[in-house]
């Protein structure tokens, strides 16, 4: 009894738009915020909200890099530890590096 009446509103609207044909939705003519490009701002766009921004953060001396950790060996021998990082294939890779400098022979020794 239904399926006369289902199949009259099928025929009355026709098969689904595909999306590609569809009107696309209709977009805000005013942008959302202006954007200043900078190497080192952020912009973030968004609506404004009470007491939402945040104070800029005060610049950080660069601190030289600490010295290498030196000591020495038994027999005259002395030895220090790195850290480095590398860059293989693109991958940055992290590492600790022991230097160790043993004397051969009966030369000065320092």
């Amino acid at each position: 009894m239904f399926l006369p009446y289902l199949l009259l509103i099928q025929q009355a609207f026709g098969p689904p738009v595909p999306a590609a044909l569809r009107a696309p939705a209709p977009r805000s003519a005013s942008p959302a915020c202006a954007v200043t490009p900078s190497a080192t701002d952020i912009t973030v766009c968004a609506r404004r909200g009470p007491d939402q921004r945040l104070s800029s953060l005060p610049e950080q001396p660069l601190e030289p890099p600490a010295n290498p950790t030196t000591f020495r060996l038994p027999g005259g021998g002395s030895g220090s530890v790195n850290a480095a990082q590398s860059n293989v294939n693109g991958f940055t890779g992290q590492a600790a590096k022991l230097t160790l400098r043993i004397p051969f022979g009966k030369g000065k020794r320092d």
